[in-house]
């Protein structure tokens, strides 16, 4: 699921977009997973007994040393 600041009931993309938003959202995940990104890119939160809870995407400012940026939040 991916979690984006659009009110629901609003179905501004159609489900082809949101499944290719998806799956690119997929793609970056993976390289960040795989050590491809910097470490500032992104965000991983563990579950209570150990497994993947949530994973934030960073882009922009905060990929830079002391910046700041919105994000695209990932929720397992």
């Amino acid at each position: 699921m991916i979690e984006a600041a659009v009110p629901p009931g609003l179905q501004i993309f159609s489900d082809a977009e949101l499944a290719a938003m998806e799956a690119g959202a997929d793609g970056v995940d993976a390289r960040a997973r795989a050590g491809c990104l910097p470490q500032a890119c992104f965000q991983t939160t563990l579950a209570r007994g150990g497994g993947l809870k949530r994973t934030k995407l960073f882009f922009g400012a905060r990929c830079a040393p002391g910046g700041y940026a919105h994000g695209l939040h990932m929720v397992a």
